[in-house]
């Protein structure tokens, strides 16, 4: 009867494997679907007319870029557990690999201030924030890197950046990464090998 037991719950296990396995797989695929309907934001902004229709296409954008947001803040809960409500910057990272055009790696530290464009203008009284944090640094990576780099696009604790990033990262910046400072800090390496 043990052995029968055993032999049930490892099915169930190589089951729920298996389907946890095709679960990501198609989360996958709809947040490429979200960064390749980013990368097209701009080509159809500049050929959309009419304000219903620039107002949707804003309304969309919006959209995919929070879906960005909160699957990179999901895969940092997983990886390092809550995001730290004291911490004020946003630590994030991607690194790629395009055929023909070498390899890149996008850093970026931000505050991700929240701007006009984060407030909701139509609440009376004082106007209320309806972006997060991750928002608005995902919005930020994006406009800085392009639509190429959100693929692998990653956020990450204070403490894992300066440890994984430290040889690309100023002596400057090192030594003020535990003060309490406004700065933004973003660079990117690209290199190719004939």
């Amino acid at each position: 009867m043990t052995e029968l037991t055993t032999e049930t719950e490892s099915k169930v296990t190589a089951a729920e494997l298996y389907f946890k396995k095709v679960e990501e797989s198609l989360q996958s695929k709809s947040i490429q679907t979200v960064i390749k309907d980013i990368s097209e934001y701009r080509n159809l902004l500049s050929e959309t007319k009419g304000v219903k229709s620039i107002e949707k296409l804003n309304k969309k954008h919006k959209e995919n870029l929070t879906l960005l947001s909160e699957s990179c803040v999901e895969n940092y809960i997983d990886i390092y557990g809550n995001i730290r409500e004291d911490e004020k910057w946003m630590f994030m990272e991607s690194s790629y690999f395009l055929s023909g055009e070498g390899h890149v790696t996008c850093l970026l530290m931000t505050q991700a201030l929240p701007c006009e464009n984060d407030f909701d203008s139509l609440s009376e009284g004082p106007n209320e924030l309806v972006t997060t944090q991750a928002y608005r640094a995902v919005k930020e990576f994006y406009e800085e890197f392009g639509a190429s780099s959100l693929y692998t696009l990653g956020l990450h604790t204070r403490e894992a950046f300066f440890d994984k990033y430290s040889l690309m990262i100023p002596h400057g910046l090192i030594k003020l990464k535990d003060k309490p400072c406004d700065l933004t800090f973003k660079t990117k390496l690209h290199y190719n090998f004939p």
